[in-house]
């Protein structure tokens, strides 16, 4: 019951969870006092092109058990390089066209294990589990400010590496324990001499 149609490839089969691996550049700079050509690759995930009022979006489910409402939850994501990303790649995958994206935002509890204390389960369904949808147009110079974003990204990375040091505070650690935790946590808490 979606206001949206599915896309599916070409033996049929509807387009999900679409992994890329695409190459971005090359980064060409000095590094430990030797000069390099480093092949940048831009992967990633896709959950779900769409096509919507004929316009051809990338849909990206965001997940969590906590929800501030749908004003912060898209302050939060509004913003976010990582869409534009998902249809720079989706345009080099499919050779079409993209028109936009959509943010879908679900919050999910784990249901009582018992009657809820106050009200019923209905009223614990209607609280524990919300669901938020934004659409956005890309505007028509989307591809370059998402380019210039992304290199300017590699580039600070780059910086970072060639002074030996990353920060571990901000948003450089907001995603050590996502996705299961990263798996270099480990060397992060080492000292720095033996990372």
């Amino acid at each position: 019951s979606e206001p949206f149609h599915l896309l599916e490839d070409l033996n049929g089969n509807v387009m999900a969870e679409l992994s890329f691996a695409l190459p971005l550049t090359t980064w060409r700079g000095v590094l430990n006092d030797m000069t390099v050509a480093i092949p940048i690759i831009f992967a990633g995930r896709i959950d779900l092109p769409i096509l919507y009022d004929n316009s051809l979006l990338v849909a990206d489910t965001k997940t969590g058990s906590m929800f501030f409402g749908p004003a912060k939850f898209l302050k939060e994501h509004e913003m976010s390089n990582q869409f534009r990303g998902y249809a720079w790649a989706f345009e080099q995958l499919a050779g079409r066209k993209c028109d936009g994206w959509m943010l879908n935002g679900v919050r999910s509890k784990q249901p009582p294990k018992t009657k809820p204390r106050n009200g019923t389960i209905e009223d614990w369904w209607s609280e524990g589990y919300v669901r938020d949808i934004h659409y956005f147009a890309l505007t028509p110079s989307w591809r370059e400010e998402w380019l210039k974003e992304t290199l300017a990204a590699v580039d600070l990375f780059f910086w970072m590496y060639s002074r030996q040091h990353m920060p571990m505070t901000g948003m450089y650690t907001k995603a050590c324990a996502k996705y299961d935790g990263c798996e270099f946590a480990s060397l992060c808490q080492q000292p720095p001499e033996k990372r």
